[in-house]
C-alpha cells in the first residue's frame, strides 16, 4: 500500500509503500536524512502521476543502486547509502547557486533599465546634471542607449547657453548613436549658430562704421549678409558709401594738391574716379582740365559734358563755365537762353563772375536788353567798373538812387568812399555816413557791416559791444550770413551753444565759408554738439565744394 510522507526540514511530500517504512531516506530537494515513518490510515491515498513519479524514483534508486534505503545493519550497505547522499547533496546545492546566478544575473541586467528610466525622469523635470549622472550609471552598466542620451542632454544645455557650436557638436554625436531627435535639434542648433554668427558680424559692422573703420564694417556687414541677417544689406552699402566717399575726398585733395603743384597728368588720373562716381568738385576740376589742356590733350566737348555734370548737382562754379560756353559756343551750340538760365542760376547763389556776366548781357543792346536788370546784378555783384561798357550808366545812376534811398545803392556809395574807387576820393566820414544810411533803411548787408565795425571798434567808430550786438542781430534777423556767423561766434564764446548752433547753421547753409568751418570742428570734436563724424564730413565737403578753387573763377 501506498503512502505520503513528507520531509521533516523542507516539508517536501513524497509518495512511498510499506517497505520504506522505518528506512533512514535522503529528500532530493534539502538533502537531509530522515526515518520514514508508517502513516495512519487516514494518509493513505490513491496514486496520481506525481505519485507516480517519485514511487519510480525512489524504487529507481532502490533497485539499481542496490537500494538507497536498507533495512539491515550492513555496514557497507550503510556506506553505499551515505556516498549516495553525498552526491545528492552535491547536486542539489549545485542546483540552488545555479538558481541562485540565474536570479541574480536577471536582477542585475534590470538595474541598467532602472537607472536609465531615472534619467529620463530627470530630463522631463529638467535636472540635467542628475539626469546626465544616471545615464552616465546606465552607460556604465551596459545600457545601449543611454550614451546617446548623456551626449544629447549635453547638447541640450550647451544649446540653452547659447553655445551652439558646442551645440551642433553633441547633437550630430548624438545623432550618429542613434538618437532619434538629435537630427532635428542638430539642424535648428546649425540655423540658431548662423543667426548668433550673423548678429556678431552686425554687431560688429555698426562699431566699426562708427568708429570710421568702414572697410573693415563692410566685411562684416558682407559676412552678416551671407548668413542671412536682413539689415546687412543696407549697413553694407551705407559703409561702401561712406568708404567710396572718404576715398573720392582723398584722391580729390590729392589731385588739388597736383594741380597747385602743376602735376596735371597725375591730377587728372587723381580725378576719375571721384568725378565717375558723382563728386561735383572732381567733375568741374576735371573739366577745367579738359577746357585748359592740362595733363590731357584739350577737348572742349569733353570739358562742357563734365561742366554740365557737375552744374545739374548745383555746382556753381560749373554753372558759371557751363554759361560761359553756351554763350560762346564753346563744346556746346551757342544758346543765349541756356547761358542766361545757367549764368542766373550761378548768379542767384552769389557768383559774382557769373553776377557781372548777367549784367553785361542785360545791357548790350539786343532783344535782352534790360538797364534796370543790368544795373540790378551789378549792385549784386558790388563791382564798380567791371565792365566799361556798364560804367557809365553805373555812375549815372548809382547817386541818384542812394539820394533816393535805395539801401543797396547806399551801401555801394559806402563801399566807393571806403575803398576810395573811382570816381571818388577814399573819405572814411562819407563811407561811415553812407553806411549808416544804408542801415537805417534796412539793407541786412550794411547792418552786419555796421555792427561788426561798432563792435570791434574799427574804421572810425567808437566801440560799443551792445549797440554793435543789436545792429548785428538785426542783419542775422534779415538772413545776413556774415552777421549769423559773428553773431553765432559771440555767443559760442560765451558758451551760450543753444544759441550759437543754430546762427552758425544758417550762416553755413547761407554759403559762409567761416560757419562751414566752424561747424566742421564742432561736430568732429563735439564741442556744443554731440560728436558727429558723418555730419562733420558732410560740412567739410560743403566747405570744399564752395571754398574751392577760387582761383578758377
Amino acid at each position: 500500500m501506498e503512502f505520503k510522507i513528507e520531509c521533516p526540514w523542507c516539508n517536501q511530500h513524497y509518495s512511498v509503500d510499506d517497505s520504506f517504512i522505518g528506512q533512514t531516506v535522503q529528500c532530493s530537494v534539502c538533502g537531509k536524512d530522515f526515518i520514514v515513518k508508517k502513516p495512519s490510515d487516514s494518509t493513505a491515498v490513491s496514486k496520481t502521476k506525481t505519485e507516480n513519479y517519485f514511487s519510480d524514483y525512489f524504487s529507481k534508486q532502490k533497485s539499481t543502486k542496490n537500494a538507497i534505503v536498507s533495512q539491515d545493519n550492513n555496514p557497507k550497505k550503510k556506506a553505499v547509502v551515505s556516498k549516495r547522499n553525498i552526491w545528492i547533496s552535491v547536486i542539489a546545492f549545485t542546483s540552488l547557486v545555479i538558481t541562485f546566478i540565474t536570479l541574480s544575473i536577471a536582477y542585475y541586467k534590470t538595474i541598467p533599465e532602472k537607472e536609465y528610466k531615472k534619467g529620463l525622469k530627470a530630463y522631463s523635470e529638467q535636472r540635467y546634471g542628475e539626469a546626465i549622472d544616471f545615464y552616465q550609471k546606465a552607460a556604465d552598466l551596459g545600457h545601449k542607449k543611454a550614451l546617446a542620451e548623456i551626449v544629447y542632454t549635453k547638447g541640450e544645455l550647451a544649446y540653452k547657453g547659447h553655445r551652439f557650436e558646442d551645440a551642433i557638436k553633441y547633437y550630430k554625436e548624438a545623432e550618429e548613436l542613434g538618437h532619434e531627435k538629435a537630427k532635428t535639434e542638430y539642424i535648428k542648433a546649425q540655423k540658431e549658430q548662423r543667426k548668433a554668427l550673423a548678429e556678431i558680424n552686425y554687431t560688429n559692422g555698426e562699431t566699426a562704421y562708427k568708429e570710421h573703420r568702414f572697410e573693415e564694417a563692410i566685411r562684416h556687414y558682407k559676412k552678416a549678409e551671407e548668413l542671412g541677417h536682413t539689415k546687412a544689406k543696407s549697413g553694407y552699402t551705407k559703409a561702401e558709401k561712406e568708404q567710396q566717399i572718404i576715398l573720392s575726398q582723398s584722391n580729390l585733395r590729392k589731385a588739388k594738391n597736383a594741380i597747385d603743384e602743376h602735376r596735371f597728368e597725375e591730377a587728372v588720373r587723381l580725378l576719375q574716379d571721384p568725378a565717375s562716381q558723382g563728386n561735383s568738385e572732381a567733375q568741374f576740376l576735371l573739366g577745367t582740365c579738359y577746357y585748359n589742356g592740362e595733363g590731357i590733350k584739350r577737348d572742349v566737348d569733353e570739358a562742357a559734358k563734365w561742366f554740365r555734370k557737375a552744374a545739374e548737382q548745383g555746382d556753381i562754379d560749373a554753372q558759371y563755365k557751363l554759361g560761359l560756353s553756351y554763350l560762346t559756343g564753346t563744346g556746346v551750340a551757342y544758346r543765349e537762353d541756356e547761358a542766361i538760365y545757367w549764368l542766373q542760376r550761378a548768379a542767384i547763389q552769389g557768383h559774382p563772375k557769373a553776377q557781372i556776366a548777367l549784367g553785361d548781357l542785360y545791357y548790350k543792346k539786343g532783344s535782352n536788353q534790360d538797364f534796370s536788370k543790368a544795373f540790378e546784378w551789378y549792385q549784386k555783384a558790388r563791382v564798380i567798373a567791371v565792365s566799361s561798357r556798364a560804367e557809365e550808366l553805373l555812375i549815372c545812376t548809382l547817386f541818384s538812387e542812394a539820394e533816393k534811398g535805395d539801401a543797396n545803392s547806399q551801401l555801394i556809395v559806402y563801399t566807393l568812399y571806403h575803398e576810395g574807387k573811382d570816381p571818388v576820393v577814399k573819405d572814411d566820414n562819407e563811407a561811415l555816413k553812407w553806411l549808416i544810411k544804408s542801415a537805417n533803411s534796412g539793407c541786412p548787408e550794411a547792418e552786419a557791416i555796421l555792427g561788426i565795425n561798432i563792435f570791434l571798434g574799427k574804421n572810425g567808430v567808437q566801440k560799443n559791444i551792445a549797440e554793435g550786438i543789436k545792429w548785428i542781430q538785426k542783419a542775422a534777423d534779415h538772413g545776413n550770413n556774415d552777421a549769423q556767423y559773428h553773431l553765432g561766434e559771440y555767443y559760442f564764446a560765451d558758451r551760450q551753444y543753444k544759441k550759437a548752433i543754430p546762427l552758425l547753421r544758417e550762416a553755413a547753409e547761407g554759403g559762409n565759408i567761416a560757419a562751414m568751418e566752424k561747424l566742421y570742428n564742432c561736430y568732429r570734436e563735439g564741442i556744443g554738439v554731440k560728436e558727429n563724424w558723418s555730419e562733420a564730413v558732410k560740412w567739410l565737403k560743403k566747405l570744399q565744394e564752395t571754398a574751392r578753387s577760387k582761383v578758377y573763377e
